[in-house]
Order: C-alpha cells, then sequence, then structure tokens
C-alpha cells in the first residue's frame, strides 16, 4: 500500500488457464487490471485442470480460472463462481443447418462433429445427447481448445458443442452461431479457485 501511494506499485500475478476455458474474456478482464494497475506483469500458464490445481496448491500460480470441479478430498483451495452457462449447437452461419426453423436429433446426428477430450464435461454432454439416440454422429476430430473447434466450424459443416459466451468473443465473430436446438444441459459453473487465506 505504501508503494502504490508513492507510485512505485509493480506485482507479478501468476493464471492458470484451463485449456476450455474462455480465453476471451480473461483477456478482457486483463487488460482491465493493467488499465488500473500498469506496473503489473501478468503470467498465464496453460494445463490441465489437475496440473494447473497442483500448481496452485505449491503457490506457483495465484489463481486459476476456468471450470470449477474442486475433488472433495481437497480443503485448501476455495473456489468464487463467476458464471454458468448452457451448452449450444455451433455451427458456421452458411450451415445447411443454420436455416432449418425447427432443428432435431437426427438432424444434428446425420453431422461430422468436432469433440473434446474423453473426460471433459462438455465430451460427457454430447454422449449423453446422442445416449438414446438411433443413429450416432460422425466424430472425425477432437480438439482441446475452443479456438481450434471454432476454426474447424468455420472453414466446414462440422458441428460442436459451444457457450454463447464462446460464441460472442469468437475471433471469427459473425461467422459461427447456434442452431435452434436446446441441449438442455448447462455447464458447470465457470470461476476461480484460489489458496484459502490467499491476499
Amino acid at each position: 500500500e505504501i508503494a502504490l501511494l508513492q507510485q512505485r506499485f509493480s506485482m507479478q500475478l501468476f493464471i492458470g488457464a484451463q485449456p476450455l476455458c474462455s480465453t476471451s474474456l480473461l483477456a478482457a478482464a486483463i487488460n482491465d487490471l493493467l488499465a488500473i494497475y500498469p506496473q503489473t506483469q501478468v503470467r498465464i500458464i496453460e494445463g490441465s485442470y489437475h496440473y494447473l490445481l497442483n500448481e496452485l496448491q505449491n503457490g506457483r500460480i495465484d489463481m486459476m480460472f476456468g471450470a470449477l470441479k474442486r475433488p472433495d478430498t481437497v480443503e485448501n483451495v476455495c473456489e468464487i463462481p463467476l458464471f454458468q452457462e448452457p451448452y449450444c449447437v455451433a455451427a458456421r452461419m452458411d450451415h445447411p443447418l443454420m436455416s432449418k426453423r425447427v432443428v432435431t436429433l437426427k438432424d444434428i446426428a446425420a453431422c461430422d462433429w468436432v469433440l473434446s477430450g474423453p473426460s471433459t464435461q462438455r465430451r460427457r454432454t454430447f454422449e449423453l445427447m446422442f445416449k438414446n439416440s438411433p443413429v450416432r454422429p460422425t466424430t472425425q476430430i477432437e480438439a482441446t481448445s475452443v479456438s481450434a473447434q471454432i476454426a474447424f466450424l468455420a472453414s466446414s459443416n462440422r458441428l460442436a458443442l459451444l457457450t454463447p459466451l464462446e460464441l460472442e468473443f469468437d475471433p471469427h465473430m459473425g461467422k459461427i452461431g447456434k442452431l435452434d436446438y436446446d441441449t438442455g444441459i448447462t455447464r458447470i459453473p465457470d470461476g476461480l479457485t484460489v489458496r484459502h487465506e490467499w491476499k
């Protein structure tokens, strides 16, 4: 506080970012922070949830951004929920299904999909959607990052599960949209995970 009053404030902030977190939202928040504290140095470390949780517990990062899924056995970190969103079926704006007023499970099952990794909630949501479907979609591509999934959507007739926020901050803004299909499944909350008593 004394350094801040003397305009000598400087700080390093280490943020862990999970693979499927909204990096655009994270970037917007960091830009706002740097506008207030321009001397701050921000380091973003990407990795799996369990890798970043270990880094957080050992003090090598200050906070983790992404899905909140603290194991019951972990007691030295706390979660701060920020938002929760439904999954939607995304496609490029000129996809043949975009012009359909009512999109059915049969329609989306006839398309090729871009999937996230097998242990992700997004993948489990996909499996749940087609659990009782007589036809299972083809799935030629698996990509861990949202930006990679969006790039495949923008350049093909494939589909993927995204959230409204991911579409809003899409670098291909205007090229990707959501189909008129309700998945009925909401993503677990996103937010910050920090150490207890962290300042």
